[in-house]
C-alpha cells in the first residue's frame, strides 16, 4: 500500500520537518514579541500552561504511534522466521511422497524461496509476490494429484498440512507488509508537532526571552522521533529493516533451483 510520504526521500522529509519546526519557532517568537508590545498583560495568561499541556499531548501521541509502528515491525520480523520454518518443514516432508512428485515439489520450493526474500524495489517485490503465488498454485495442483492417488495416506496428510502452513504464512507476510500506521495519523503528528513548537516560540516571545540551545534540542528531538516513526513504518526501505537471514540461511541449506 503506497502512501504519499513514500514519494519523498526519508532524509529530505527529515530536513523538511526540521526546517518547518525552526520556522515555526522563529515565527512564533516574533508573533509573541509583537503581541507583548501590543498587549503586555498577555504574558500573565495561561500560555505557558497551554504550551506544557500541548507538548505533553504530542509526546503522548508520538509514543503511542511509535508503539503502533513497532508492533507492526515485530509482526513482520516474526513472520519471516515463521515462513522460513514453514518452507523448511514442507521441503523436508516432501520426501514422504513418491517420485516424481517429491522432486517436483522440492524443485518448486527451491524456486519459491528466493522470491520470498524481501527487496527494497517495490516493483520487484510485487513481481516476486505474483511469481511466488503462481509457484504455490503449481505445487497445489501436484499435491491434489498425490491426494487423489492415495487419499488415506497419513504421510500425504502431514505434507498437505505443511503446505497449507506455507501458503497461509506467505499470505500473512504480504498482509503484514501492507499493514502500516495510517498516513493520516503521521501527517497529524507532523502538523501537530510543528504547531506545538510554534506555540513554544510564541510563549518565549511573550517574555522576550528564549534559549536557543534548549529550543534547538527540543526541535531536534521532535524531528528525530518523527523520523523514526516514519522509518519504522516503511516495510521495505529505510534504516530499520526486518532481517531476511532466516530465509537466506534456509536457501543455503536447500540449495539453488535446478
Amino acid at each position: 500500500m503506497t502512501q504519499f510520504l513514500d514519494s519523498i526521500p526519508e532524509w529530505l522529509l527529515f530536513v523538511l520537518i526540521l526546517v518547518a519546526m525552526l520556522v515555526a519557532f522563529e515565527g512564533g517568537f516574533r508573533l509573541g514579541a509583537y503581541r507583548e508590545k501590543r498587549s503586555p498583560d498577555e504574558k500573565e495568561g495561561p500560555t505557558s500552561t497551554l504550551v506544557g499541556a500541548l507538548l505533553a499531548l504530542m509526546a503522548f501521541l508520538l509514543a503511542i504511534t511509535m508503539g503502533m509502528a513497532s508492533d507492526r515491525f515485530d509482526t513482520r520480523r516474526g513472520l519471516v522466521q515463521q515462513e522460513a520454518n514453514a518452507i523448511g518443514t514442507t521441503y523436508l516432508r516432501a520426501g514422504y511422497l513418491q517420485e516424481p512428485q517429491s522432486d517436483e515439489l522440492r524443485e518448486l520450493l527451491r524456486q519459491y524461496l528466493p522470491l520470498r526474500i524481501t527487496t527494497a524495489d517495490k516493483l520487484e517485490l510485487q513481481s516476486n509476490v505474483d511469481q511466488s503465488n503462481q509457484l504455490l498454485e503449481q505445487a497445489w495442483v501436484i499435491t491434489e494429484e498425490v491426494v487423489r492417488a492415495d487419499p488415506n495416506s497419513e504421510s500425504v496428510a502431514i505434507f498437505v498440512e505443511s503446505l497449507n502452513d506455507t501458503i497461509d504464512t506467505g499470505a500473512s507476510r504480504v498482509t503484514a507488509i501492507n499493514n502500516r500506521v495510517p498516513e493520516a495519523i503521521i501527517l497529524f503528528l507532523i502538523v501537530g508537532s510543528v504547531l506545538a513548537i510554534g506555540l513554544v516560540g510564541y510563549d518565549a516571545g511573550l517574555t522576550l526571552r528564549r534559549s536557543l540551545i534548549a529550543a534547538a534540542l527540543l526541535i531536534l528531538l521532535f524531528s528525530v522521533v518523527l523520523y523514526l516513526v516514519i522509518d519504522i513504518n516503511q516495510p521495505v526501505s529505510g534504516i530499520f529493516q526486518v532481517s531476511q537471514q532466516p530465509l537466506i540461511t534456509l536457501q543455503q541449506q536447500m540449495g539453488p533451483p535446478s
